[in-house]
């Protein structure tokens, strides 16, 4: 695995500076790692887990280097954008930047390299807090929650045919808000998911034409946000700069009061991503329900909510699956949602049960780390690659649906295998338990 980071480490020609009207990408001055396959550029949250990936192999120059490429995003656009493109421009994806830094700073203590980009932090912050951010009205409270939002014209750009065809099925002046709606869904990450649909009434059919991701307020984006607020704070503490880390945990504590009483819910023992059309709960089993403990969005009772987490996941029926844990239960043909379980949400969910260092999560936590990793390795066995993707009823096989064919290489994948082999370093493999499985 260390071998694939070669086959997918680019650098941009000059040209791309001396003639941008000619290319599409966007200039960055150092190499990065592509994900793999189709991809030719820089992806957002993709890079989170290279990064950690290459940061494992003692690849910190080409980490640091990475890092550098997003921070010119923020110096340059306000933001990072969902890819290195152009037509990426009018929106960004899962604000992982400022996690980033907290890695590399873990692995280097590298605090010159903190002190002089803190402010490109600052920004890359203040960009969500104010541009993705509406009003929550709950229990005669309101709370200042964040959702994904895009306001440009038109379909996307690097998916115009699907987009225009879509809208094509709907009235001329809703053609707008779905446009918007499919460019939002696709700045979670999650593109695409029925995650993202609101059904008008209990007999219209479960569609994309039904996409409303902005009514959406999502569990993983507000815990990650909450995330950004406590390492900005401590950042701050650790450069000396205390009234501005003050400032910081004001802002997390916020953001935490809004996942306590907007998204948890205590009937169903887990966090919910909450519609404000209709006012309440959306109670689907997404692996984001669960972010929260990944980032220790919780205020204290470790153990009630690493126990409920596990009482979740077994209503669920989450120890059925040995191919990965699903992205969703909803089988709907879109490849964020079932059979397909996807790395960075194996990452979320199985490092978060392990940080509560409750025994029962971290022995949960360790089952499905070894599942995942007997999944990756079976496949690499029987097909030689890494896959963006892979299906839950078969382990090793790549997952489907979506826009495009499944793809290989892969980034994001190889460094969430890097992550549990450092994890969970006494995990011994055992193939018997795919042969039960089976019969």
């Amino acid at each position: 695995m260390n071998n694939i980071w070669k086959t997918l480490a680019r650098k941009i020609k000059k040209d791309v500076v001396v003639n941008p009207q000619r290319h599409s990408l966007i200039y960055v001055n150092n190499t990065f790692i592509i994900p793999g396959g189709r991809f030719k550029e820089f992806y957002y949250w993709d890079s989170y887990w290279i990064i950690e990936g290459l940061m494992l192999c003692d690849m910190f120059y080409t980490a640091r280097g990475m890092i550098q490429n997003l921070l010119s995003m923020v110096e340059r656009f306000d933001f990072v954008p969902n890819g290195g493109r152009v037509y990426y421009l009018s929106r960004s994806q899962p604000p992982l930047l400022i996690p980033m830094v907290k890695k590399y700073y873990d692995f280097t203590n590298d605090y010159a390299f903190l002190k002089y980009h803190i402010d490109l932090l600052d920004k890359e912050f203040k960009y969500w807090h104010n541009e993705k951010m509406v009003d929550v009205e709950k229990d005669g409270k309101t709370y200042r929650m964040a959702h994904y939002v895009v306001n440009s014209n038109g379909p996307r750009p690097e998916s115009y045919k699907e987009d225009y065809r879509l809208a094509q099925q709907v009235q001329e002046q809703k053609q707008v808000a779905l446009y918007n709606n499919l460019k939002a869904a696709a700045e979670s990450g999650w593109d695409f998911s029925y995650r993202w649909c609101i059904q008008t009434n209990k007999t219209a059919n479960v569609s994309l034409l039904n996409v409303s991701t902005s009514d959406i307020i999502p569990v993983d984006l507000n815990a990650i946000l909450h995330y950004n607020a406590k390492l900005l704070a401590d950042f701050h503490y650790k450069l000396n700069n205390r009234k501005k880390s003050q400032y910081y945990s004001k802002i997390a504590s916020k953001y935490q009061a809004a996942i306590d009483n907007v998204l948890w819910n205590e009937k169903e023992g887990t966090w919910l991503d909450y519609d404000t059309k209709n006012k309440r709960s959306r109670n689907m089993f997404y692996p984001s329900n669960l972010m929260p403990l990944y980032t220790k969005s919780y205020r204290s009772d470790k153990d009630k909510y690493a126990k409920r987490a596990i009482d979740y996941l077994k209503k669920n029926n989450i120890e059925s699956y040995f191919g990965g844990t699903p992205t969703s239960l909803n089988e709907t043909g879109e490849q964020w949602d079932y059979p397909n379980a996807w790395p960075p949400l194996q990452s979320f969910l199985i490092s978060g049960l392990y940080e509560t260092g409750e025994e029962e999560a971290m022995d949960f936590a360790k089952t499905l780390a070894g599942r995942w990793l007997e999944s990756n390795y079976m496949g690499y066995n029987e097909f030689g690659k890494m896959f963006e993707k892979y299906n839950v009823l078969h382990p090793g096989e790549s997952g489907g649906g979506g826009e495009y064919m499944a793809q290989d290489g892969f980034g994001w994948t190889n460094g969430v295998v890097f992550e549990f082999l450092n994890l969970f370093s006494d995990l011994k493999f055992n193939d018997t338990s795919y042969k039960e499985a089976e019969q």
